[in-house]
């Protein structure tokens, strides 16, 4: 664990030694348990809620561990060893990690709660925004196409009315070995290729192997080309995705159906080509990968579920719901941080400029102190007058009394009504999940490979919201 007691925010808080901690029944103290995800967005929103844990509520808290959401999953349950897939440890009936925030997986918790009622997280509700993903351009292209040429690059639908080539660089200008052949990619599998076939009948797009295979044609061995620059390359826009290729098929079957000149290519470094090539690229948000750069999303067609069922992916992806978890005795071992915890919720605006803080002077607990010092209209009302009475109070009360947890089997009637009234939405609302979306199998993967961001996500043809993959691996 990590140890408690890190430097302060406001100058009024309370010392360590007069925090409280939490008190089992069986009189077992310890510290409330934080578990940050291995990535940025997480890091920042939990140092967020740290700080008012422990300087407006006067609870100790610690950093119990990292890794990914899908690991959060299964330390919120208590098991021993939430990072080993092969045998988490799973069954004990005490859990020390009791919140996490940022989780991508939420849609994984009904499996859970089947298996372990009586451990299994609950989801305290969204973070305040979703997780998207979709093909962006950089802000000043976008800003320049539009006054240059009128073009709103902005839309699928202005790709195919103006020369969105002149606005980027061509795929000519670009060296070779920092992009992967296609034949060590996504380029080469089968089912996602004849998926494009079938939805676009573009036959030139592909090539049929022996074996059955079909796999995806790149004329000079790097990049595919879309029908509307096939036959002129120097017009193609460079597309640039990272990992093995996330979300290669769907933008495949975009720039054909909606006559987009993109030529798709499989950067070595994705967190750094886009910097050096002017260029269309996958992202999702929340990151921090490319906020320098502004991105603007392409808009496409709203989702549409019959479709994607289908295998049709030429719709916008679903948002992926963004959620609070906690354990299931949180409750009872401290009530004013439960109802903290469901209050809490951020902007996508607030994370991105905390996360562009901490690229520029590099510490989240910082970034999070000074967005809390300079925003606290939009926190106070998180924090009920009596949660802070019951702080003030603390520093007055002897260290046993301090330490005391709050216990709803044995907190007195005036005190359990001030939990009560602590939270005034009704319990069918906080308790609502918004639904995590679609995340592909293949998105979990696509975190480990990119190096900078959440969501372990896996290969995006198997149909998972590359989201979740990457975020899981770049932090």
């Amino acid at each position: 664990m990590i140890s408690i007691g890190v430097p302060t925010c406001f100058p009024d808080t309370l010392p360590v030694n007069q925090k409280r901690n939490l008190r089992q029944a069986n009189g077992e103290i310890y510290p409330l348990g934080l578990w940050v995800n291995n990535y940025l967005a997480a890091q920042i929103s939990s140092s967020v809620l740290r700080i008012l844990i422990e300087e407006r509520l006067g609870y100790n808290v610690t950093e119990t561990g990292t890794g990914s959401g899908s690991d959060a999953l299964y330390a919120l349950m208590g098991c021993s060893n939430p990072t080993t897939v092969a045998d988490r440890g799973c069954g004990q009936p005490i859990t020390y990690h009791h919140i996490n925030l940022e989780n991508w997986f939420a849609s994984d918790l009904a499996e859970l709660q089947a298996q372990f009622p009586a451990m299994a997280p609950i989801n305290a509700g969204s973070m305040g925004y979703v997780g998207q993903e979709s093909v962006f351009i950089p802000k000043d292209v976008q800003r320049t196409a539009l006054q240059e040429a009128g073009a709103m690059l902005d839309s699928y639908l202005g790709w195919n009315r103006s020369q969105p080539g002149l606005f980027f660089d061509s795929i000519a200008s670009i060296d070779r070995s920092s992009v992967y052949p296609c034949n060590e990619t996504s380029f080469y599998m089968d089912y996602p290729n004849e998926l494009y076939v079938n939805i676009t009948g573009d036959e030139d797009g592909i090539r049929r192997l022996s074996g059955n295979r079909i796999v995806a044609h790149c004329p000079d061995g790097y990049f595919w080309l879309a029908p509307a620059c096939r036959d002129n390359a120097s017009q193609c826009v460079p597309y640039f995705t990272g990992g093995s290729g996330w979300m290669l098929d769907e933008v495949m079957q975009k720039a054909t159906s909606f006559n987009m000149p993109l030529a798709l290519g499989v950067a070595k470094d994705w967190s750094q080509l886009p910097r050096r090539v002017t260029c269309a690229f996958y992202w999702w948000t929340p990151d921090q990968t490319f906020l320098d750069l502004d991105p603007v999303k392409i808009t496409f067609p709203e989702y549409d579920s019959n479709a994607r069922n289908l295998g049709d992916k030429r719709s916008s992806l679903e948002g992926n719901a963004i959620s609070k978890l906690i354990s299931q005795d949180l409750s009872v071992l401290a009530p004013s941080v439960e109802v903290l915890v469901r209050s809490f919720h951020l902007q996508v605006e607030d994370l991105n400029s905390m996360m562009m803080d901490v690229k520029t002077n590099g510490s989240h607990l910082d970034a999070a102190c000074r967005w809390l010092k300079s925003n606290s209209s939009s926190w106070q009302s998180w924090l009920s007058y009596d949660e802070v009475e019951e702080v003030e109070d603390a520093g007055t009360t002897p260290y046993d009394e301090v330490e005391k947890v709050e216990d709803a089997g044995t907190t007195p009637s005036d005190e359990a009504e001030k939990v009560e009234d602590a939270g005034t939405t009704p319990s069918h609302e906080v308790e609502k999940v918004e639904d995590a979306g679609t995340t592909p199998y293949d998105e979990v993967e696509k975190v480990e490979d990119a190096g900078t961001t959440p969501l372990s996500f896996l290969n995006p043809f198997v149909g998972i919201s590359v989201f979740v993959w990457h975020y899981m691996c770049t932090f």
